[in-house]
């Protein structure tokens, strides 16, 4: 949806198009993409489907497998190379956190799946 103000609402608020490289980032073409996402419910269908259980933590399971998800989308290879994202805009704002995960979180909560059961949600989530 745009107004006279190159002002669209999106997933993450409404967004502001500039017609200048002033604010830009790496990623600023992800908006589609995160609108894509919260129209499928990814975050819904991976808390309703993960069975692995984390305790506390700023950091919801469903919420990092996500953001491990948006990341190889965006051709970050390697779990180290999320540093990379921790301060993008668009991503902080979509996930409404101060920054993204630390790569250490994403290794920790990775290795809570353990066995070949505790990845069948995720083959239900694709599924749906």
């Amino acid at each position: 949806m745009v107004n006279n103000y190159n002002t669209y609402h999106t997933s993450i608020g409404r967004i502001s198009i500039e017609p200048t490289l002033e604010h830009a980032t790496s990623y600023g073409g992800i908006l589609p993409l995160l609108d894509y996402i919260e129209k499928i419910q990814l975050n819904q269908q991976l808390e309703e489907h993960l069975t692995v259980e984390k305790q506390g933590g700023l950091f919801s399971l469903p919420k990092v497998a996500q953001a491990i998800i948006l990341g190889r989308i965006l051709g970050i290879e390697r779990i180290s190379h999320f540093e990379d994202l921790e301060n993008e805009t668009m991503l902080k704002r979509f996930f409404q956190w101060d920054k993204l995960p630390d790569h250490t979180t994403f290794y920790n909560d990775l290795q809570r799946f353990e066995k070949d059961e505790d990845l069948v949600g995720f083959k239900e989530t694709n599924k749906s």
